[in-house]
C-alpha cells in the first residue's frame, strides 16, 4: 500500500477504526449462518487486518486519527466529538442515531448483522476471548494496536 493513498488523495486525512482482532473473529464466529471454523474466520479477518496495519504504519501520524472500537462503543459521544474536532466539522447528536437514515445493505463478511447493529444506535461490544485465542500472526497485529 505504501504512500499510494496519500498520492491518490492529496490533502486527505485518514480515520482508522480498529477493533481487537479477537473481537472481530468472535463477531464472525457468531454471525448468523456461520459455518466456518474460528481458524477460517481468523484467516478471513486477516485479509482486512494486514492491509489496515500496513496502511497504519505507512501513513504519516499527522494524517491519521485512530479510534478504538471499544472506546467508540463505550463512549460514542466523546469519540465522535473527537473525530469531528480532528476533521474540524461540527458535531451533531444525530450522529449517534445512525438508524434514523437508511444505510443500505451491510456488506458481506464484515462483522455481524445482529440486533445490535440493526438497532441503529451504537451498542456496547460483547466480551471476547482475548489475544491468547489468536494465531501468532494475528497477535502481532493486536499488540501493534495496543491490545
Amino acid at each position: 500500500m505504501g504512500a499510494a493513498p496519500v498520492r491518490l488523495a492529496a490533502g486527505a486525512r485518514f480515520l482508522i477504526l480498529h477493533r481487537h482482532p479477537a473481537g472481530i473473529v468472535s463477531s464472525l464466529n457468531n454471525r448468523k449462518g456461520n459455518t466456518a471454523t474460528a481458524e477460517a474466520n481468523e484467516r478471513n479477518a486477516l485479509k482486512y487486518l494486514l492491509p489496515l496495519e500496513e496502511a497504519r504504519r505507512a501513513l504519516d501520524p499527522a494524517l491519521r486519527h485512530t479510534v478504538r472500537h471499544k472506546d467508540l462503543t463505550t463512549d460514542p459521544e466523546k469519540v465522535t466529538r473527537g473525530i469531528c474536532d480532528w476533521l474540524d466539522v461540527p458535531w451533531e447528536a444525530a450522529m449517534l442515531d445512525y438508524g434514523a437514515q437508511h444505510q443500505g445493505p451491510l456488506p458481506p463478511n464484515l462483522g455481524d448483522r445482529s440486533e445490535k447493529i440493526l438497532s441503529g444506535r451504537v451498542q456496547p461490544g460483547r466480551p471476547h476471548p482475548g489475544s491468547e485465542s489468536l494465531s501468532a500472526r494475528t497477535r502481532v497485529i493486536a499488540k501493534a494496536w495496543g491490545y
